[in-house]
């Protein structure tokens, strides 16, 4: 591969061993879903199988790393890159009528062409097993394996197939390790848990993957920002802004778009309540059984799917008009609900003499362990900035995407009485 960067052989050998795990529980998850008479992606994880290897996985990464350091047109793209060797129209928006060669050159022509936050690169092997470029894809839920750019330099691997053995990877010249979803806590969605109210936790994982979402696009702009979430409730945050507010609204800023899909899945939840928890109860939490049960109701719920489906490609244009709210020099306050309260606002101490001196940094890497650094090591104005205010708004969180595309999220641990920083966020939400 030129020389440029070349991926340990071990951790490649890592990779492609867990994945045929991943994939060998995909199987049985895929049959279940077509024995239970729902469309079934089996005949995507039985090719992935037959024609995964150890060299497809390095080359793929390596390509990928190679192209993301390559500029089009003057600029740096980011794009993503999946194996999908899928002939059927409504999984793909654009195929070539000629598969083209893969290689760095043509990604990075390509790059340009669709926004990686929504849309794939689509690439297979031919019959000479060599890979090849097939055309566009939109991301969905289905099973997926990914070779996805956070910035210049970083890849993010994600292997979602089935439901078990998930896993997602991170690599650059710097660090290469697997991310551990199960064991470190997801700062974002922790927090969301405390804040929501009864009603608002329906849209848990609505919000969770929205929030998610548009801090891809805060750290996609390359500009940097800050995002301070706060609980709806207080107003305890404007005493550790400076005052006054350059750019605070008299109302909050709720975006209506993401507003009216929250709004939707809640009433038709709360409609429904009794019938989906009879149905689970029912079922003996089978999940095929519950998704049988849902199949048989499918028809007197289509309404509501093209209504939500409507409402989801409004919302997802949202996030990337709210994020850029936070291009402008200074934080974007905003609350669960996506209300922004004030942007372009500069943090100040409650009290000058209480500040956190050491803070906790921990990364999202499997293995990985707190290390006390002291504040004024752990970045720049904007993480040092960020830090202060959790420290003063304990409910508080706050993300601050640094130029080259790393996040990094803060809290209050109530449990080490400290401001925890974990450092490379951006792998655990893309």
């Amino acid at each position: 591969m030129n020389g440029i960067f070349k991926i340990d052989k071990n951790f490649v050998n890592q990779i492609f061993e867990r994945t045929k795990a991943t994939i060998e529980d995909g199987l049985k998850f895929e049959k279940g879903k077509r024995e239970a008479g729902f469309p079934s992606n089996e005949i995507f994880v039985k090719k992935l199988s037959e024609r995964l290897s150890s060299d497809l996985i390095e080359n793929l990464i390596e390509t990928c790393f190679i192209a993301s350091l390559e500029k089009e047109e003057g600029r740096l793209y980011n794009f993503s890159v999946s194996l999908n060797p899928s002939e059927e129209k409504e999984e793909t928006i654009f195929r070539f009528e000629n598969p083209i060669e893969f290689n760095s050159a043509t990604l990075t022509k390509l790059a340009p062409a669709i926004n990686p936050n929504y849309f794939s690169i689509d690439v297979w092997l031919n019959d000479e097993n060599d890979l090849v470029i097939l055309g566009f894809s939109e991301k969905k839920n289905n099973p997926k394996f990914t070779f996805a750019t956070s910035s210049s330099g970083k890849i993010i691997v994600d292997c979602l197939i089935g439901l078990g053995n998930v896993f997602k990877v991170y690599v650059s010249m710097a660090k290469t390790g697997f991310i551990s979803l199960k064991s470190h806590a997801n700062p974002v969605a922790d927090w969301l848990t405390k804040v929501l109210t009864k009603i608002e936790k329906l849209n848990f994982f609505e919000r969770n993957s929205d929030l998610g979402d548009l801090l891809i696009h805060m750290f996609s702009h390359g500009n940097g920002g800050t995002i301070l979430l706060i609980p709806k409730e207080t107003n305890d945050w404007k005493n550790s802004i400076q005052q006054p507010v350059l750019y605070g609204g008299v109302d909050s800023f709720l975006d209506k778009r993401v507003f009216e899909k929250y709004q939707l899945i809640e009433k038709y939840t709360e409609e429904h309540f009794e019938r989906i928890k009879q149905l689970v109860k029912s079922s003996g939490d089978n999940l095929f059984e519950i998704l049988k049960s849902l199949k048989a109701n499918a028809k007197a719920d289509e309404p509501f799917e093209n209504d939500l489906s409507l409402k989801i490609q409004n919302a997802k244009i949202a996030y990337s008009d709210i994020g850029g709210f936070t291009k402008i020099d200074g934080a974007t306050v905003l609350t669960q609900n996506f209300e922004i309260l004030a942007f372009g606002a500069r943090i100040q101490p409650t009290n000058a003499e209480e500040k956190p001196e050491i803070i906790e940094v921990i990364t999202p890497f499997e293995n990985c362990e707190y290390n006390e650094i002291v504040i004024s090591k752990i970045g720049g104005t904007r993480h040092q900035s960020a830090a202060q205010f959790v420290f003063d708004q304990k409910t508080s969180i706050a993300v601050v995407a640094s130029h080259d595309g790393r996040l990094s999220a803060l809290w209050w641990s109530e449990e080490k009485q400290r401001v925890i920083m974990m450092k490379h966020y951006e792998a655990m939400i893309q």
